[in-house]
């Protein structure tokens, strides 16, 4: 029976912590061994070991953009050569037939897997605009540590060979998948949450961070309610550890524009498909480039029109016209402009929600990218490798 060790930068249940249990869940049904390395413990945990995965923690660190700040810098070496260290041992201990990376962030894995000699695919879900050095080394990195680029869409691949064009050789798209969904209301959310009926819902999902757009989303509310006061908005997510001033300042600003009972912050919320349930249009305003956008796919898989920036991943996702509204990144008037457009047509929302839906199931359903992968598998664990 074959086997993998994946290794992943973080403990979450995000959007690339979601894809990966899709994936393990079709490496299982598909008679492989799973093992998952973490950095740290959370929610993931369970969930992958409901899986049927066995579960490796602390054994390395991600990088990132602190990495290039002055004590990053200093500490670099020695982080890295100890996750190498670490990394090594876990394959050496596990004895997989391919090691799988699963971000640009985490290059001592690969550099474990290369000094192991096993097969290294490298799974890129990344679009790296800041910091340019570090975008750079990791691309570099990519190119010579890996036997298999895989990228979560065609955006990703342009940006990275845009850093390393070596990478073409052995790099290739797969994008995410996701399940289609119920698509009619959620009664009992609803209730829960006693969010009042009747009432057209506008939806944010997404962690609060410095480029997914929250605070853009609050203000665009606020010129949507000035004219349409009985209009919902919900947002879900959190900041992620140890940034809690994004939480700060998005509430701070909910609060400054005096939205009321009409803005209604979830937190974090692992029950997407209700969330979607009980909204009528849902709102991607990346303001920089997003490498896939998990949420408008799932969200067109419970048959919702999406509002996406139209850059990155995005732009390949939302069909502009057809299942959702492309807005330029990061313009306010923009914004409000296509959730007014939709809120004064909700037929038309209706419509691109149902093609959104049959757009969801022939290009992003999950048993695609399951198949894939377990392809791509194969035919790495049979030989047929690009060194």
């Amino acid at each position: 029976m074959p086997s993998a060790l994946l290794f992943h930068a973080s403990a979450d249940l995000y959007g690339s912590d979601q894809t990966l249990v899709d994936l393990i869940r079709g490496l299982r049904n598909s008679d492989w061994e799973i093992d998952v390395a973490l950095p740290c413990t959370g929610p993931l945990v369970e969930t992958l070991e409901e899986c049927g995965a066995r579960i490796h923690l602390g054994r390395f660190a991600a990088f990132g953009r602190s990495t290039l700040r002055p004590m990053g810098l200093l500490a670099f070496p020695f982080r890295f050569a100890w996750s190498a260290f670490g990394c090594f041992q876990l394959i050496r201990s596990t004895a997989p037939d391919l090691v799988h990376v699963n971000t640009i962030l985490l290059p001592a894995p690969a550099l474990a897997g290369r000094l192991a000699s096993r097969p290294v695919v490298w799974h890129i879900h990344e679009i790296m605009e800041e910091p340019k050095v570090l975008a750079r080394w990791l691309a570099w990195a990519v190119g010579k540590l890996s036997d298999r680029v895989v990228c979560n869409s065609a955006a990703t691949l342009q940006w990275l060979l845009g850093q390393n064009p070596a990478i073409e050789d052995h790099g290739t798209v797969i994008t995410n998948g996701v399940r289609a969904q119920q698509g009619g209301p959620d009664p009992d959310f609803r209730r829960e949450q006693n969010l009042p009926e009747g009432r057209f819902t506008f939806l944010f999902v997404g962690r609060l961070n410095m480029w997914k757009g929250q605070e853009l989303f609050v203000k665009a509310c606020a010129r949507i309610l000035e004219q349409h006061p009985d209009t919902l908005f919900l947002a879900a997510g959190d900041a992620p550890p140890g940034q809690v001033h994004f939480r700060e300042s998005f509430l701070d600003l909910i609060d400054s524009l005096k939205l009321g009972d009409s803005f209604r912050w979830l937190g974090f919320r692992s029950d997407t498909p209700a969330l979607y349930r009980a909204s009528d249009v849902v709102v991607v305003p990346s303001t920089l480039p997003e490498p896939f956008g998990l949420v408008a796919a799932e969200a067109m898989a419970v048959s919702r029109p999406v509002i996406a920036a139209g850059h990155g991943g995005l732009g390949d996702i939302v069909d502009d016209g057809a299942t959702g509204l492309h807005v330029v990144p990061g313009d306010l008037d923009s914004l409000a402009g296509a959730m007014r457009e939709l809120l004064l047509d909700p037929d038309r929302a209706k419509r691109m929600g149902e093609a959104g839906l049959a757009r969801q199931k022939s290009h992003f359903s999950t048993e695609r990218y399951q198949r894939e992968f377990i392809e791509l598998y194969d035919q790495v664990c049979g030989g047929d490798l690009i060194a």
